[in-house]
């Protein structure tokens, strides 16, 4: 039957965003790397935070220095009205009421540079980038967009557990294999270590054309035609839910076939009573 080449992958992905405001100083981890929750994975250029936080408390102090004055006038106004009157009352009047709305909007902006500071004091904290779960570094795109031109996360990491395993189906293999197919997985380096599954999903909507699907350059023999002969081709990612994961590692390559130990129970078996009546007959 068809052979294809597998992928253990997790049905979990966690996306690391990168902030486009901060340079990235260091990089912990490279694709392929498994990481564990908690564990580095990068870290901001603090020089530059640094020298941003300091910008910010200048302007903070000027703030404050400036509500200050302005309650200094107001007082100051406030006092030299009380001892005159008519149109000069008036005078005064307004002018109190112009310096206490620039006193009002130094209130509204020392409150926004407030927030700006705590978000810096906590970004230079947490300059440091962990990993929140345990799994697969998959990707690292430093500018990578989507089809839609959408920045594409800095770092995927596919989590660990809830292993599936993905498979590359070809134009020509198109009908091969269907939802629901029953299917062999074979250990690349333990021809006799296997495992068995169910075909659950076909992307037919995100065709590939040539590229490695994340597969690696040995492709090897797929679905009965070489790799090179299907670089033009479109390719389609099946998935396939096992029976069991055990023994099995993210992002460890598998052969995958139709097979008659895949299918297990659904084999028709005859009665032994009934091959005997018919070899008597005959």
């Amino acid at each position: 039957g068809d052979h294809f080449l597998g992928l253990v992958v997790s049905e979990h992905v966690t996306e690391i965003k990168k902030d486009s405001d901060k340079a990235v100083k260091e990089l912990f981890v490279k694709e392929g790397d498994n990481v564990k929750e908690g564990q580095e994975l990068f870290s901001y250029d603090t020089e530059e935070l640094q020298l941003n936080l300091d910008k910010k408390n200048l302007e903070l102090e000027q703030l404050k220095a400036s509500i200050e004055t302005y309650k200094s006038q107001i007082k100051q106004l406030e006092q030299e009205r009380a001892g005159v009157s008519g149109t000069e009352r008036m005078r005064y009047t307004l002018e109190i009421q112009s310096t206490q709305v620039s006193l009002k909007e130094a209130e509204l902006n020392l409150k926004a540079k407030e927030q700006e500071v705590a978000k810096s004091e906590d970004v230079m904290q947490n300059a440091t980038v962990t990993s929140p779960v345990t799994g697969r570094v998959t990707s690292i795109s430093e500018n990578g967009t989507d089809n839609y031109g959408n920045p594409l996360p800095y770092i995927t990491i596919q989590q660990a557990g809830s292993y599936r395993v993905k498979g590359i189906l070809g134009e020509l293999q198109m009908g091969a294999i269907m939802e629901g197919t029953r299917l062999k997985i074979t250990s690349r380096t333990d021809e006799s270590q296997f495992w068995t599954g169910t075909v659950t999903f076909i992307d037919y909507e995100n065709p590939s054309q040539g590229g490695d699907m994340g597969f690696g350059m040995d492709m090897g023999y797929v679905g009965g035609a070489m790799a090179d002969d299907m670089t033009t081709a479109s390719r389609y990612p099946f998935y396939i839910t096992l029976d069991n994961t055990t023994g099995l590692l993210l992002g460890q390559h598998v052969y995958i076939q139709i097979s008659a130990a895949a299918i297990g129970d659904e084999l028709l078996r005859l009665p032994e009573d009934y091959i005997m009546d018919v070899m008597m007959d005959e």
